[in-house]
């Protein structure tokens, strides 16, 4: 089986149908229409806020997964204009970009992320 066809058999399984009924139900007596179901559903956005919330941290986890597996000492390449960056200060070691990628320094304390941007060099 393709794993494409698994968002359609979750779509098709007809077993999560009332369980889902049921959440639907209890979320909408949680957040009534309003102001905070307007925030939380993207309205301001223009968009479902669900994707936002999920699919970027899932996709710039699966992205720093591919670079620590396949980046290496060679760099991290850029799959829609080629270039190559080193890991450990952004600097373009084939183009076509011309500036350097911005570094961030990456921690865990207490419990949570931090990060923060590395100033650059001067040139």
């Amino acid at each position: 089986m393709r794993l494409r066809r698994l968002p359609e058999l979750a779509e098709g399984a007809e077993a999560l149908d009332a369980p889902g009924d049921a959440l639907s139900t209890v979320v909408s007596r949680l957040v009534p229409p309003g102001s905070l179901k307007d925030a939380l559903s993207g309205t301001w956005l223009g968009h479902a806020l669900h994707p936002v919330l999920t699919d970027l941290p899932i996709g710039f986890w699966t992205s720093s997964l591919m670079v620590d597996f396949f980046g290496g000492r060679r760099g991290v390449s850029c799959p829609w204009h080629g270039s190559v960056f080193r890991l450990h200060d952004g600097e373009v070691t084939s183009g076509p970009a011309a500036l350097p990628q911005p570094r961030y320094e990456v921690r865990v304390r207490e419990g949570q992320l931090e990060v923060r941007r590395f100033a650059l060099a001067a040139r």
